[in-house]
């Protein structure tokens, strides 16, 4: 099967409501009471609350990027299989992101937040385009 035949087979509502699921695990995650201010005092350069009032902009980038980890796992899994598929991108994301961190210097605190917030929107997408796959 090539990837052509994959992304138009794609059931493009599944990849809105993963995309959704993801998004909604980020601004869960976020959260003050959950990871947000223990992101925030990790930040080693934004400490002030202020400082994250105009992040409509990222916000938005970030909705996109979301979107196109989607569909791209969403063709792998058409390609794989929705637990293989599930494994191989989150070691790969968890992989390459612990790499970064040790070269950038980064606080491990900061890197165990954000990669858990990957992880867990991964897990949401996974879950939410293997049960679209029934409908």
């Amino acid at each position: 099967m090539d990837i052509m035949s994959i992304v138009q087979g794609l059931n493009w509502w599944g990849v809105l409501a993963a995309t959704a699921a993801a998004y909604i695990v980020g601004a869960i995650w976020y959260q003050p009471a959950v990871f947000g201010t223990r992101w925030m005092d990790a930040q080693p350069h934004r400490k002030a609350p202020d400082d994250y009032q105009n992040a409509v902009p990222a916000m938005i980038v970030q909705v996109f990027t979301t979107l196109f980890t989607v569909i791209l796992f969403a063709v792998v899994m058409g390609a794989v299989g929705t637990l293989s598929a599930a494994i191989l991108l989150i070691l790969a994301y968890v992989f390459g992101t612990a790499s970064d961190a040790l070269f950038e210097g980064k606080q491990r605190t900061l890197w165990y937040i954000s990669a858990g917030h990957q992880v867990a929107g991964l897990i949401a997408i996974a879950l939410v385009l293997g049960w679209a796959q029934t409908w």
